[in-house]
């Protein structure tokens, strides 16, 4: 996992890690409307530097500081549906919704994994 917390100074070595990556976390702040507004930015560089069409899960995190949200669970979940990938909101501070946000990851990764790894048994049965 790397966390680049949406600094620049990560643009230029990112890319070269979404090559062969499986599954995909992209985390905005519910209290930081300029990072709910980069969430479409990371998703297309990550598409342009992988060849993964699932394993992507929007992440609004923070969802304990309900008194500072300035993005609603509603717009978080509906711009996810928009690009077609699921929603989930986290507090990384008292741990909540972490263990079923890897879940949610895993599980749609899996299915591209079994696939990979069959063609693999299968190409190296057949040489």
């Amino acid at each position: 996992m790397w966390d680049t917390s949406g600094q620049d100074r990560f643009k230029p070595i990112t890319a070269n890690y979404f090559r062969g990556g499986h599954g995909f976390l992209i985390f905005f702040s519910v209290i930081d409307r300029k990072s709910f507004e980069a969430v479409k930015f990371w998703k297309e560089l990550i598409g342009s530097h992988s060849d993964i069409a699932h394993g992507f899960i929007l992440v609004g995190n923070k969802c304990d500081l309900e008194n500072e949200r300035v993005v609603s669970y509603d717009e978080g979940k509906s711009f996810a549906d928009s690009l077609g990938i699921p929603y989930i909101e986290t507090s990384s501070k008292y741990g909540y919704n972490i263990g079923r946000t890897l879940e949610i990851l895993i599980f749609h990764i899996i299915p591209s994994l079994n696939s990979k790894n069959a063609q693999n048994i299968f190409n190296c049965n057949n040489n």
